[in-house]
């Protein structure tokens, strides 16, 4: 098993990670994308005890947005393009993102991880 941290949310460390991994494993032909947090809680909720109102933070906001839509974006377009680099036959990308709807109070990262949604596979 190969692994290596990795942080997302900067681009330059997702086309490193890539290439680590090609040349770790002897080449690349697919991509478990995997990355998020949850920061977020609800975008407005009451508090159970004194009834007050809180909002969520821009900055948190950011923070999910930041991982779970665009370094996850980051990742799937460096690995396809290694993939497609190399000529793979027929590469895979799995965004893993279903798990985070039995949370029902992570509204930043469900919506982040719906936009992923358009990224399939590669070939």
């Amino acid at each position: 098993m190969h692994t290596r941290p990795l942080d997302v949310t900067r681009e330059e460390e997702t086309a490193a990670f890539v290439d680590w991994a090609f040349s770790a494993m002897g080449g690349l032909n697919g991509l478990i994308n995997n990355a998020g947090i949850l920061r977020d809680g609800l975008l407005v909720k009451r508090d159970r005890h004194n009834g007050e109102i809180s909002k969520m933070t821009r900055a948190d906001w950011q923070a999910v947005i930041d991982v779970n839509l665009t370094g996850a974006t980051w990742i799937v377009r460096d690995a396809v393009a290694k993939m497609a680099e190399t000529q793979v036959g027929a590469g895979v990308v799995v965004n893993i993102l279903l798990c985070v709807m039995a949370q029902p109070q992570g509204e930043g990262r469900a919506l982040a991880h719906f936009a992923c949604g358009g990224e399939r596979s590669a070939q």
